[in-house]
């Protein structure tokens, strides 16, 4: 449910209200929502958000198993945005957008496969965009850039190390806590630029996209330890310490279009990742810690595809 009220001819408020149930976990959630809307100029909007978010499991995969057996309930983010857009003169449009998030909630692993509610969260950054779209040209081009910081605390942090069993004196293998602390997530992605343009030619359109960014934040194994029987085990450091290469990835597209009577058909071809950049996803060890080898992303991928509508 939402609604909007002209407050002046300059101000108009807005509100938002949605309602959701999980069944599973019995919880009833009410999202509120706020928005304020100020144009200073007739080319100038001046924007800012305040509201209340809940995630919900999305697939069976996201059912995770907790020690009690109970449920895990939806995660939570309060949200405000301060956002600034307008156009400076015919051809170009520009914008920035600045947020800050604060998350509670959150779904963390409190014991080695068993998870709980209860971590905390934190975010905020900055998003800059530049259009350049004159009205009689056939070229389109768009800029973008986005700073942001996530940081994540969970009430419990360990790591899987061989220790000794306090009863039996014997060498085993598993959780071993130490005192909570700020972690960067598998969202920090610090650094993001990405531009977009179009040409159209007749019934012809050409368009490129080039993405770059920071590489994603991952947990590395730091050391190697051996059990009494010559098995070697992965020791690995703070959650989120190290970081993937970043990504660079150039997208080409050409379509055509045709009307037909009754139908109108597009035709398009397109590359994917053209300069076959062996964008990181992950990086993983072989089973006896001999080897370190990185798990790629979209290779080099050329694609040819119809599409008809009404």
């Amino acid at each position: 449910m939402q609604d909007s009220w002209q407050w002046s001819k300059t101000v108009e408020l807005g509100t938002g209200l949605r309602y959701e149930h999980d069944t599973l976990a019995r919880q009833g959630l009410w999202s509120p929502r706020l928005s304020v809307a100020v144009r200073p100029h007739a080319r100038w909007n001046v924007r800012t958000t305040l509201g209340l978010y809940h995630t919900l499991r999305n697939t069976p995969m996201e059912v995770q198993p907790s020690r009690n057996g109970r449920p895990l309930r939806a995660e939570r983010a309060t949200e405000v945005t301060v956002g600034v857009s307008g156009q400076w003169a015919e051809p170009l449009r520009s914008g920035v957008t600045g947020w800050a998030k604060d998350f509670t909630n959150l779904v963390y692993e409190a014991e080695p496969a068993y998870y709980l509610n209860g971590g905390i969260g934190r975010s905020h950054g900055v998003e800059t965009w530049l259009e350049f779209a004159p009205r009689r040209s056939p070229l389109r081009a768009r800029l973008q850039y986005a700073w942001s910081s996530v940081r994540q605390r969970d009430p419990v942090a360990w790591r899987r190390q061989w220790s000794e069993d306090a009863s039996t004196g014997e060498r085993v293998w598993g959780p071993l806590f130490e005192e909570p602390y700020w972690y960067s997530p598998l969202q920090d992605q610090r650094h993001r630029f990405g531009l977009e343009t179009r040409l159209r030619a007749g019934a012809w359109e050409f368009g490129a996209h080039l993405q770059l960014a920071s590489g994603l934040p991952y947990t590395p194994v730091e050391s190697l330890q051996s059990d009494d029987e010559g098995n070697v085990s992965g020791i690995v450091g703070r959650k989120g310490s190290a970081r993937l290469p970043d990504y660079a990835r150039l997208d080409l597209r050409a379509e055509r279009s045709f009307q037909g009577s009754s139908l109108r058909w597009r035709v398009y071809a397109e590359i994917l990742n053209v300069t076959a950049a062996n964008n990181v996803y992950m990086t993983r060890w072989n089973r006896a810690y001999t080897q370190q080898y990185s798990v790629t992303m979209l290779p080099f991928l050329p694609t040819l595809g119809v599409e008809a509508s009404f």
